[in-house]
């Protein structure tokens, strides 16, 4: 894996992430 391959990936998850607990927290989560 090269970082420029595996950089986008952690970005969507890690966005998905935020987006899942700012739900379940009711969007609590300061950027």
């Amino acid at each position: 894996m090269t970082a420029a391959s595996d950089l986008p990936v952690l970005a969507i998850d890690i966005g998905g992430t935020k987006i899942a607990t700012a739900e379940v927290r009711g969007g609590g989560i300061a950027e």
